[in-house]
C-alpha cells in the first residue's frame, strides 16, 4: 500500500537522479521480489549509471529472474555495456517463453554475425530473427521503432545507416529532443562536427534547462581544441547538473589545459564535496598537486586512494614515487 510506495520511491528516486551511493538502495529493490515488476526493472536500469564492473554478477543472475520485465531490462543494460562479451549469456534467452525477451536477446546479439552463433542455437536464432524483423516492421511508423532499427544497424557497425535511422525518426516527431540529442552524438561520433554542433544547439534552444546537452557540446568543443568554448558549456552543464561529478572532473581537465591551476583545484574540491570518495576526482586532484609541486598534498590524496582501492597497483606505485621523493 502507501507505505510500500514511499519505501521504494525513497530508494528509486535517488538512483534515477544518480545520487552518490544510491546504488545500495537500488540493489535492495532489485533483490526484493515482493516489489512490483516495474519498480525492480526501473532499479535495474538506474543502477547501470553506477560502476557496472561491481554489478556484473548481479546482472547475470537477473537474466534468469522470474520476471520477464526484469530479464528484458537486464538484457538492455548488458547489451549497452558490451554486447559480444555477454553473448553467451544471451544465447539461451533466444528460447525464452516470452516473445519480448527473445526479441531483446536477438537485439543484444546483433554485434555478432550469424556465423558466430553456435550451431545449437542457430535454429532459435533464425526463428527469433523473423520475430525481430516483424517487430521492426510493425513499429516502423513510430519513433521508437525507427530508433530501434537505427540502433540495430549501429550494433552491426553501420554508423551511416544508424544516422539515417535517427534522422528518419526525427522526421516523425521534430520536437523529440532525446532523439535529436542522440543524433547529435552520432554526428559527433562520425566526425561530422558541423552538424553535431548545429544539432546540439537546436536542443539547447528548445530545452535550455537540459544539462546533458551542454555537457555533450562541451566535449565536442574540447575535441576541436576550442577550450574556452568548452569551459563555458561545461559551466552551463554544472549549473543544471550540480551533483553530476563527471561535469566537475571534465571541467577541471579543461582548466588544467589552460594552466588555470586555481580553478582546477577549486573545481575538483567542489566535486569532492558531493562525493568525497570519487575515484576520478581524487586521482585528478592528486595529479594536479603532483604537477603543481605540492607533493605532500598529493601524497595525502594518494594514501586515501590506496586505502579505498588497495588492489590498484597504479596508486601503490604513485604513492611509492611520492614517498621516495620526500
Amino acid at each position: 500500500g502507501e507505505v510500500d510506495s514511499i519505501h521504494f520511491s525513497e530508494k528509486l528516486a535517488p538512483g534515477i537522479a544518480h545520487k552518490p551511493n544510491a546504488h545500495i538502495g537500488l540493489s535492495e529493490l532489485i533483490n526484493d521480489e515482493t516489489q512490483p515488476e516495474m519498480v525492480r526493472a526501473s532499479a535495474v536500469r538506474a543502477i547501470s549509471n553506477y560502476n557496472t564492473d561491481n554489478l556484473i554478477e548481479q546482472y547475470l543472475t537477473l537474466l534468469n529472474d522470474k520476471s520477464p520485465l526484469v530479464r528484458g531490462t537486464t538484457i538492455d543494460v548488458l547489451s549497452e555495456v558490451n554486447t559480444s562479451e555477454y553473448a553467451t549469456y544471451f544465447l539461451p534467452l533466444l528460447e525464452d517463453p516470452k516473445r519480448s525477451v527473445r526479441i531483446k536477446a536477438f537485439y543484444g546479439l546483433s554485434g555478432l554475425t550469424e556465423m558466430q552463433i553456435p550451431e545449437q542455437y542457430k535454429e532459435s536464432y533464425n526463428k527469433v530473427k523473423k520475430e525481430f524483423i516483424d517487430h521492426l516492421e510493425t513499429n516502423a511508423d513510430f519513433v521508437g521503432g525507427r530508433t530501434k532499427k537505427a540502433n540495430y544497424y549501429l550494433k552491426m557497425g553501420n554508423l551511416q545507416k544508424g544516422i539515417e535511422g535517427y534522422e528518419s525518426a526525427l522526421k516523425i516527431d521534430i520536437t523529440n529532443n532525446q532523439v535529436r540529442l542522440d543524433l547529435a552524438n552520432l554526428y559527433y561520433r562520425n566526425q561530422d562536427y558541423t552538424n553535431a554542433e548545429y544539432t546540439f544547439k537546436k536542443v539547447i534552444k528548445q530545452e535550455p534547462e537540459y544539462g546533458p546537452v551542454y555537457y555533450s557540446l562541451a566535449l565536442l568543443y574540447a575535441e576541436l581544441n576550442r577550450t574556452d568554448d568548452a569551459i563555458v558549456q561545461m559551466q552551463n552543464a554544472m549549473k543544471r547538473m550540480p551533483e553530476n561529478t563527471r561535469v566537475y572532473y571534465n571541467l577541471s581537465l579543461l582548466y588544467s589545459k589552460k594552466q588555470d591551476f586555481k580553478n582546477t583545484e577549486n573545481t575538483l574540491l567542489k566535486g569532492l564535496k558531493i562525493d568525497a570518495n570519487n575515484e576520478s576526482l581524487l586521482y585528478a586532484l592528486a595529479y594536479h598537486y603532483y604537477n603543481s609541486k605540492q607533493p605532500e598534498k598529493a601524497r595525502n590524496i594518494v594514501i586515501k586512494l590506496v586505502d579505498l582501492y588497495p588492489n590498484n597497483t597504479q596508486y601503490l606505485s604513485f604513492l611509492q614515487e611520492l614517498s621516495s621523493n620526500n
